[in-house]
């Protein structure tokens, strides 16, 4: 870890701290967290954090449960600081999504690129492109090839074992499915 502190240090007394201004930045490499971090392990972590009196802003290539991804996350330190954001980029192969997920293994085969966007107080929003997969719908009798552009995107809320998608969209050139999706 290497870092660098910048601050406004008073000379005399009697000035109003709150003026005072200051910035930490922090560059680290190989980084693992001890404990969870939002029910997610952090390891092996390439990245910086820079801290200011309104905000904390993370950024990090790292392992995501044993995944690989790039960690953008915006932590308010204050009232009227930024809004929190936590902002997620995974590219899953087959091996990894089983892992991860594995009641899509039926759905879908091959690797695609997945967005995670956990910004303020709501749902998660997931994007995908799918364009390099395989996706097999057998109770509609339709499935789509690899190489063949397709996106979906959707909001997706936890409650006890329940997953609810909704706003679900999955879009192509010549199709597109779109609803929501309750999964216990």
């Amino acid at each position: 870890v290497t870092g660098h502190v910048k601050a406004d240090i008073p000379l005399q007394s009697g000035v109003d701290s709150s003026k005072l201004d200051w910035l930490v930045t922090l560059d680290y490499k190989d980084l693992s967290l001890g404990k969870p971090f939002e029910d997610q392990t952090v390891t092996d972590a390439d990245g910086s954090i820079t801290v200011e009196p309104e905000k904390a802003v993370i950024s990090a290539k790292a392992l995501l449960n044993g995944i690989p991804a790039e960690l953008d996350l915006i932590e308010p330190l204050r009232d009227g600081g930024p809004p929190r954001s936590r902002k997620v980029a995974l590219v899953l192969d087959d091996k990894m999504r089983a892992a991860a997920m594995p009641g899509l293994s039926p759905l879908l085969s091959g690797t695609i690129k997945v967005a995670i966007d956990k910004s303020g107080t709501g749902n998660q929003t997931v994007s995908a492109d799918l364009t390099n997969a395989r996706l097999d719908i057998p109770w509609a009798g339709w499935s789509k090839g690899p190489g063949i552009p397709a996106n979906v995107t959707f909001a997706m809320a936890k409650s006890g074992d329940t997953t609810t998608l909704s706003d679900f969209d999955l879009d192509g050139k010549t199709f597109s499915i779109d609803g929501g999706v309750v999964l216990v």
